[in-house]
């Protein structure tokens, strides 16, 4: 009895895993191709892209010069706090956190999922805290925020240039595909939210969000498409 329904809740974990593969790869298409858009929208905004851009500048210039040598407490901290943040957000109880410059960091906690392990790879935990401040930015202050988001993007990406590594116990928990798709995916539409949160009120992030969304819509009705076609084809051919 037990055996029956661990097959089949271990059915059930595989074909979840492979429906949000699938959710993942279709989003990656879909806002990877609202950038073209994104990207022309925001070329008159000069000043905005150059703070951005020389926030992000000034980072990896700290990290190329001195924080890449170093064992990175900062970067170890914020991982841990992600892993701890999603903890809670799936109402588990986190018991202890611990960072250590040399020695690394650890949660304990409740349980952990797919989402919570992942979770330090695929969310800026300092630029979203920068997203969510915007409407309490005065209008003079927008190139400081941008500076900002570009620093604090800067400090993810690398984070996750040293973290991201298939030997990693999170991404060997996940599991490669299931990381690569997750990760590429919300890196991707994380980046391309800031970009469109960038000029004053946030104005281009909701056609961000409409146009991807779009192109989902019509990625997905054209894969269903072509898989009613194969299947009424080998269908016919059967007969």
């Amino acid at each position: 009895m037990d055996t029956d329904r661990d097959a089949r809740m271990a059915a059930l974990r595989l074909v979840i895993r492979v429906l949000a593969v699938g959710l993942f790869c279709l989003g990656t298409v879909a806002w990877g191709g609202a950038f073209p858009w994104l990207l022309s929208a925001l070329r008159p905004q000069t000043a905005l892209w150059t703070s951005f851009l020389g926030g992000a500048g000034v980072f990896l210039l700290l990290w190329g010069l001195w924080l890449s040598r170093r064992p990175g407490f900062w970067s170890i901290l914020e991982h841990e706090l992600t892993h701890a943040l999603f903890a809670l957000l799936f109402f588990k109880r986190v018991y202890s956190l611990r960072v250590q410059r040399r020695r690394g960091g650890a949660v304990t906690m409740e349980s952990g999922n797919v989402v919570i392990a992942l979770a330090p790879y695929f969310f800026p935990l300092l630029t979203v805290v920068l997203l969510v401040l915007k409407p309490l930015v005065r209008p003079g202050l927008n190139l400081i925020w941008s500076s900002l988001l570009g620093f604090s993007l800067a400090f993810h990406w690398t984070s996750l240039f040293q973290e991201f590594q298939f030997s990693q116990p999170d991404i060997r928990y996940a599991g490669r595909i299931t990381s690569l798709s997750t990760v590429v995916f919300f890196n991707l539409f994380f980046l391309g939210l800031t970009l469109a949160a960038l000029p004053e009120h946030g104005r281009l992030v909701e056609e961000f969000l409409r146009i991807g969304l779009q192109n989902a819509l019509q990625a997905g009705s054209t894969f269903w498409s072509m898989l009613q076609q194969l299947v009424g084809s080998l269908i016919s051919g059967s007969v």
